[in-house]
């Protein structure tokens, strides 16, 4: 019949994908300001005490490079979640001369409690705050990655803004 209401089985799966869209905190959102940061040849710079504003995006690292000058001893990334989502960031920091000083394994979160890794630290403040600490030898560009690892129930790629800040302690 040309005019009869759709069956339920045909209308269910598109009700379902409509509340899915409405209801998604960490539906994808457009790329920021800083794209593209995906890598180290197109990094991100940043100076020292001065904030920038970015969003994390599952399966696209931001990437960025901070000079430190000489006398340095160590040098501390903030990053303050700028939404109430749910995170699950990963952090790896690069010498320059390649060393690593800070890697985290992919996979899910890791952030259950603060970390050690030789003389670096990562601290958690608070709930969507974290302060990843390095120690510095040596004067030069040092890197700092951020993935977003996502949450297996994550229906869409997940994102949230943040805002970072080099610091030198």
């Amino acid at each position: 019949m040309p005019n009869s209401p759709p069956s339920p089985a045909t209308t269910r799966p598109l009700a379902l994908l409509l509340l899915a869209l409405t209801a998604c905190n960490g539906c994808p959102r457009s790329e920021d300001a800083l794209e593209p940061n995906d890598t180290l040849e197109a990094a991100t710079r940043l100076h020292v005490g001065v904030p920038v504003e970015g969003r994390a995006v599952q399966h696209n690292p931001d990437v960025f490079v901070v000079t430190v000058p000489s006398g340095s001893t160590s040098l501390a990334f903030h990053l303050d979640s700028r939404s109430d989502d749910e995170r699950c960031a990963t952090f790896h920091v690069v010498h320059p001369s390649g060393r690593i000083l800070w890697e985290e394994d992919e996979g899910s979160c890791p952030h259950g409690r603060p970390h050690r890794v030789g003389e670096a630290t990562l601290t958690i403040p608070r709930e969507g705050s974290y302060r990843l600490t390095v120690p510095i030898d040596a004067p030069g560009d040092y890197s700092l990655r951020i993935d977003e690892q996502g949450q297996a129930d994550n229906l869409f790629w997940f994102s949230w803004d943040y805002r970072l800040t080099a610091q030198i302690p």
